[in-house]
């Protein structure tokens, strides 16, 4: 009898690995080539070696699409490694295959096959560089019928861009922006450009940094004749030899709606704003005795007077001179430590 169990038992233990057997190896077959069902008329696989193929249902002998993968492991690493949906607005739906983790920050990258008249896919050269080059995958406005994307381009500064659809295939720039944070301490530089071609216009235009809310102004106040508009004197920190920083104050005048920079003269001494020539010293005077801060460029010179019954700057442009009068009730800050910075020197600043 004892034998007679003991052989049980074993048969039993071979039925239990026989089992366990045949579901470790379906779990390796399943792993080893997954399907993804997208459509009623075409379906995926995802097989051992990372590629993806594409077959027709009518047709599963031989795939209509492959694609393998840039990297280890891509595929089960990625939340959509197939994107079933119109990139070009005609009305039917095309592919977008994952092929790579290697874009913007470990970013998945894409071949796109657009749906063409003959119930197939084809490759596009030109959607499918919009799904390398950029960060993520681009975004299709069905609305609007626009492709839009974005990619970092440089510490802090970022590139958007808007196409449209032309011919069904070809894709057209109709507008870029380029948002330069890292630009300065106290700056953005914004460098839009709309339509395409010939009719291309570029406008570059600048604001007030998003840092200028951790670092107040120096010196600030509002114009008594335009209260939208801001005097400011701002303080910036730049690199000098041997890991050295120097101390810079610059001029600005802003619009208070939108911080958007009317006048800088660390910008107009850089070439970047009116006057075009670039200055390579641009210096600011202290007046101690007035309380004034004074600097020229070009033919035309300012002075930023902080006294007790005068507020405000004297501008002299050629032989005329202007004084825009600053509202004292406005007034941020005072004069007092300005000379402390790198490319403040003393003397004396004309004030009639």
């Amino acid at each position: 009898m004892n034998n007679i169990h003991k052989g049980m038992n074993m048969l039993t233990l071979i039925k239990r690995g026989i089992l366990f057997l045949s579901l470790f190896l379906l779990a390796i077959v399943a792993q080893a080539d997954d399907v993804l069902k997208f459509s009623e008329r075409y379906y995926a696989k995802i097989t051992e070696d990372e590629t993806i193929q594409v077959y027709e249902r009518k047709r599963p002998k031989k795939p209509i699409i492959t694609v393998e993968q840039i990297g280890i492991s891509v595929v089960r690493h990625t939340s959509n490694p197939l994107i079933y949906k119109d990139f070009n607005f005609d009305g039917k739906n095309d592919l977008a295959i994952v092929d790579s983790q290697y874009i913007c920050h470990g970013g998945s990258s894409y071949q796109v096959y657009l749906a063409n008249n003959k119930g197939g896919f084809t490759h596009n050269p030109e959607f499918t560089r919009l799904a390398q080059e950029y960060c993520g995958f681009f975004n299709a406005d069905a609305k609007t019928k626009t492709i839009k994307v974005h990619v970092e381009i440089g510490w802090q500064c970022w590139l958007f861009e808007t196409y449209d659809v032309v011919g069904g295939n070809k894709l057209r720039r109709i507008y870029s922006l380029t948002e330069d944070e890292g630009f300065s301490l106290n700056f953005s530089e914004y460098t839009i450009i709309k339509g395409s071609g010939k009719n291309a216009k570029k406008t570059i235009r600048y604001t007030l940094n998003k840092t200028q809310a951790i670092l107040p102004p120096l010196f600030q106040f509002r114009l008594q004749s335009a209260p939208h508009k801001k005097v400011a004197l701002l303080h910036d920190r730049r690199a000098v030899e041997n890991f050295q920083y120097a101390t810079y104050v610059d001029y600005a005048l802003l619009n208070g709606k939108d911080d958007r920079v009317e006048y800088s003269y660390e910008l107009a001494a850089k070439g970047k704003l009116p006057p075009s020539k670039m200055y390579r010293d641009h210096t600011l005077t202290f007046d101690a005795e007035n309380n004034s801060v004074c600097f020229g460029i070009g033919d035309t010179n300012y002075t930023v007077i902080d006294q007790p019954k005068r507020l405000g700057v004297r501008v002299k442009q050629g032989k005329r001179v202007t004084f825009l009068a600053g509202d004292p009730e406005t007034r941020i800050g005072d004069l007092a430590n300005i000379h402390a910075a790198d490319n403040v020197t003393p003397g004396s600043c004309p004030l009639k």
